[in-house]
């Protein structure tokens, strides 16, 4: 098995699938495109064999993190991924289980979707593209009430991410921490960032203080950023969706001295405080 597709960090559990079946999903998946035939054909494998969920969730999970992999491609995979949940309430054996491990993986997935909205070889409007079908499934995700409200806004948070979000010492001070991190508790931070959906990988360690540090601003980003959509949710007026909306929040939590990416004072439409 393997030596093509990414593999997961998903254990596999249930029933394993036989090397045939294996290699056929591993096709289905690197085939796959936006067609709703070519999705409804591996939804058709996956719930044929649900039981062996762990399998199949690995199998796709890898497909979601190859780097390489065309935009279209992701968003295909991550169409499959809305269809499993969707039908994660089927009367089929192990199919509750989809919604259990993908729940586990989804954060290292937006993540890696976050490396890939913001590779700066991304043209403009694939980029946008990309954002607007994200966030579009997101608010689906959130109508069907299949997760918790703020661990789909942390999968969201993660996904808007700009590289230099996490490089101002303003997110820990919103914590109430200062210095280095060292007096931080890491194993507390990753049972926050479980529940918010905030990626950390355990096994590649920087050091204690310095990864306690970096997710706990990651855990304050998306508190930040749960606020601002909430707010903007509730607002009857058109209100900045996406990066715009985390570019305004973060401005403000930066001061009115900060400037937006495209220069104007606070981050607000027309130089606006």
């Amino acid at each position: 098995r393997g030596g093509g597709l990414a593999s997961g960090s998903v254990q596999g559990q249930g029933r394993p699938l036989s090397d045939g079946a294996y290699d056929e999903f591993e096709g289905l998946l690197r085939t796959i495109t936006l067609g709703r035939k070519k999705i409804q054909e591996c939804m058709g494998f996956a719930l044929d064999y649900a039981d062996c969920f762990g399998d199949v969730v690995e199998l796709l999970e890898g497909s979601l993190l190859v780097k390489e992999t065309p935009v279209n491609v992701k968003l295909a995979r991550l169409y499959l991924v809305s269809d499993l949940l969707h039908n994660s309430s089927a009367p089929v054996r192990g199919a509750t289980m989809y919604r259990t491990k993908l729940e586990e993986c989804l954060p290292k997935v937006f993540d890696h979707l976050n490396a890939t909205l913001r590779n700066p070889n991304l043209g403009r409007m694939t980029a946008g593209n990309l954002e607007d079908k994200v966030l579009d499934l997101l608010d689906v995700w959130c109508g069907w009430s299949i997760y918790p409200a703020n661990f789909l806004h942390g999968l969201e948070a993660s996904f808007l991410r700009r590289n230099a979000d996490l490089e101002s010492d303003h997110l820990a001070i919103l914590k109430g921490v200062t210095g280095d991190g060292s007096s931080l508790d890491l194993e507390d931070l990753r049972r926050q960032a479980r529940r918010c959906g905030v990626y950390f990988d355990a096994k590649a360690s920087k050091g204690e203080s310095e990864d306690a540090l970096k997710l706990l601003k990651k855990i304050a980003l998306v508190e930040v950023y749960e606020r601002a959509k909430v707010m903007a949710d509730s607002s009857q007026t058109d209100a900045p969706r996406g990066t715009a909306l985390l570019a305004q929040c973060m401005a403000s939590l930066l001061g009115p001295t900060a400037t937006s990416p495209a220069g104007l004072p606070g981050g607000l439409p027309g130089g606006g405080a």
